[in-house]
């Protein structure tokens, strides 16, 4: 995660991470992975899933052991990439809904002076 978050990819992902100084990146990252899910998001999740199930749907008519294996294993490695191709701009989206969240709680409130009595 270090990594990403002082990469150029990390900023073009996430661009609220330009305006937060380096050594606090990767606190916010990880605070903003730490965002509940709003509805589209966990939506789109669900989606992935679906997406992901009917892409390696198959049926097996009177197969031996090994076949049913093999051809678990292999919808199995078809599955993660799908799951991770429809299910990334939901994860992305709210990892940025909580860098924005993250970024409007350091900014001072209009009309208060940092340290000033309110």
């Amino acid at each position: 995660m270090t990594a990403l978050a002082q990469s150029r990819v990390g900023v073009l992902l996430y661009p609220d991470l330009a305006s937060l100084p380096d050594g606090e990146r990767v606190a916010a990252l990880a605070r903003a992975r730490r965002t509940d899910f709003d509805a589209i998001e966990l939506f789109g999740l669900a989606f992935a899933l679906v997406v992901a199930t009917a892409a390696t749907r198959y049926s097996l008519i009177d197969a031996g052991l090994m076949h049913r294996l093999a051809t678990a294993l292999i919808n199995f490695a078809a599955a993660i990439p799908l799951i991770a191709l429809f299910a990334a701009p939901f994860l992305v989206r709210r990892t940025r809904r909580g860098l924005r969240d993250y970024v409007a709680q350091r900014q001072p409130r209009a009309g208060h002076a940092p340290g000033a009595a309110s």
